[in-house]
């Protein structure tokens, strides 16, 4: 399961969802709990300091194509909540060769800064991904979110996040291997300010239901380096 939202600890990226993994998204086993996500990640930035950032993930499904999940992420040291959300995916389209989801999402953000600023964020994005050919798996989402400063009117943002990516399933070894491009065009944004990264993973499946995540790229507009690993639990 992917969740996009990549990384950058911008304001503009930290909004876009959440998403500290390279993944084609996918609902959740039926059930109230059948999903547990951690992960945690470093930055790396040419100048300042680096920070860390985390996600924990909780989820189930309602049905075989429709899932819910929770995610909360950390502050940089640990000592405070950054973000809580509540996620919904839909997978319209399911067939052997093609699958597409529609994933709704709102979240409440604490920015770090001195004035704990808060804010409010509704979005919804769409995935496409496709399965027919055995070596490679390509697939590209888009969406749309809108933020909202608690307390001033004034103080808004918008981001379209587009990606696009493939992967590549290693035989029956259990590896996939990923990579992915995203832009996330915003309010006032040029090409010089929008929030660019490109990305690598190997994705490894342990177990049957344990899941290892890992994920190294670069943010253009920030230069930062940016390194993740997570931990999927599903039953």
């Amino acid at each position: 399961m992917k969740r996009k939202y990549f990384l950058a600890l911008t304001l503009v990226a930290a909004i876009a969802c959440n998403l500290y993994a390279l993944d084609i998204t996918e609902p959740f086993s039926p059930g109230i709990v059948t999903d547990f996500e951690g992960y945690y990640g470093r930055t790396f930035p040419k100048e300042g300091d680096q920070k860390n950032f985390s996600e924990l993930i909780v989820g189930g499904g309602f049905t075989e194509n429709f899932s819910y999940f929770f995610s909360g992420s950390a502050a940089s040291d640990f000592k405070s909540v950054e973000s809580v959300g509540l996620n919904l995916i839909w997978q319209f389209i399911s067939t052997e060769g093609f699958t597409s989801c529609l994933i709704p999402h709102a979240a409440f953000i604490a920015d770090d800064d001195e004035k704990l600023t808060a804010y409010y964020d509704l979005g919804v994005d769409i995935e496409l991904h496709l399965s027919a050919l055995e070596v490679i798996h390509p697939y590209l989402g888009a969406g749309y979110s809108y933020t909202q400063n608690r307390k001033e009117s004034n103080d808004y943002m918008w981001t379209i996040p587009l990606y696009f990516g493939i992967m590549i399933p290693v035989g029956k070894t259990g590896i996939e291997i990923f990579g992915q491009f995203t832009a996330e065009p915003c309010k006032e944004g040029t090409w010089d300010t929008i929030t660019r990264y490109a990305a690598g993973g190997i994705n490894y499946q342990i177990i049957e239901n344990l899941e290892l995540i890992t994920e190294a790229g670069y943010e253009f507009t920030n230069k930062e380096t940016q390194i993740s690993v997570g931990l999927v639990f599903a039953l």
